[in-house]
């Protein structure tokens, strides 16, 4: 989550929580008509005030309905080809998991995060990529991204509209002692 996400949740949260002791305190005896009164009163005499507090907690009402709302998802297979008897498709995550053995089959790579999309196009491919020193990474790069298309024109047919390589990380392995 964002952390502009995050702050709205947390402002959600402190109004509600505020509501929440108000009407614990009405059940305890407590009667704020007195200091609603003086509120009111406030509010009256500054109504700019009061109308942009209004409008940021419909804001942030809103906002928290939004993120509770769950985000609309794109295709979730690709097509592979298309016959007289219908549509052979690959799930994303079938792809997924062919572009990450894939990539790790490259010297170098230590580990892979892959992210796969579907497009008009072909296939999209995201990777963050963990790797050894000592080797050169715009090469290391290239040769994952001939490696993982070669793999999914080889498997699946499926055209490979891009191949994006972020390198995230560069480990030492450590010599084990025993």
């Amino acid at each position: 989550m964002s952390p502009v996400a995050r702050g709205i949740v947390a402002l959600f949260a402190l109004v509600c929580g505020s509501v929440a002791v108000a009407l614990f305190a009405v059940v305890g005896g407590w009667d704020p008509t007195v200091g609603l009164s003086r509120w009111v009163a406030l509010a009256v005499q500054r109504p700019w005030g009061t109308g942009a507090l209004g409008g940021l907690l419909v804001f942030v009402g809103a906002a928290v309905l939004w993120l509770a709302l769950p985000a609309a998802q794109g295709p979730r297979a690709t097509r592979v080809k298309e016959t007289e008897l219908g549509e052979v498709a690959v799930s994303l995550d079938a792809v997924r998991g062919m572009v990450t053995r894939a990539a790790r089959e490259v010297r170098g790579v230590r580990d892979v995060h892959a992210r796969v999309r579907s497009r008009e196009t072909g296939v999209e491919v995201l990777l963050d990529l963990a790797i050894h020193p000592d080797h050169s990474i715009p090469d290391l790069g290239e040769a994952v991204q001939r490696q993982v298309e070669g793999y999914l024109k080889g498997f699946l047919g499926v055209n490979v509209a891009s191949v994006r390589v972020a390198v995230h990380q560069v480990v030492r392995e450590l010599p084990r002692v025993e």
